[in-house]
């Protein structure tokens, strides 16, 4: 989970899911990571907790000025270029582990790397095309 350092649940030292509850979650754009928010939304009904608010967010950009502001809480992981960003929290939460990981691409590209890239993506999620 990703909140901004001057955050009232910065300072804990472990969390709960339920402590997201009357949060707004931001999320990427729906058409970019379809099955994004039902996973989340299905971790907190798992838990018997009710679904948090969602605010679609368009881009990384955009995501790391709400969250600076303060407005809403984002999941990332480590990786996500946002992690170097001095304002903002990267903390652990158990239940929210495994969501969908989003690459993007620009369409077109000339990358072979891309179509290689994709090949090992679909074995090892075991799909068959």
């Amino acid at each position: 989970v990703v909140i901004d350092k001057d955050h009232p649940l910065a300072g804990k030292k472990q969390y709960e899911l339920a402590d997201f509850v009357n949060e707004v979650i931001l999320i990427p754009d729906r058409l970019e990571s379809p099955t994004y928010m039902d996973r989340l939304s299905e971790r907190f009904c798992e838990a018997g907790l009710d679904v948090p608010e969602f605010q679609q967010v368009q881009d990384v950009g955009t995501m790391a000025l709400w969250l600076e502001a303060g407005y809403g809480i984002s999941l990332l992981n480590e990786r996500h270029i946002l992690y170097n960003n001095k304002s903002l929290l990267f903390i652990k939460v158990p239940k929210i582990r495994d969501l969908p990981e989003v690459v993007v691409w620009k369409k077109g590209t000339m990358n072979s790397n891309v179509s290689i890239f994709l090949h090992e993506l679909k074995e090892w999620f075991g799909i068959n095309e």
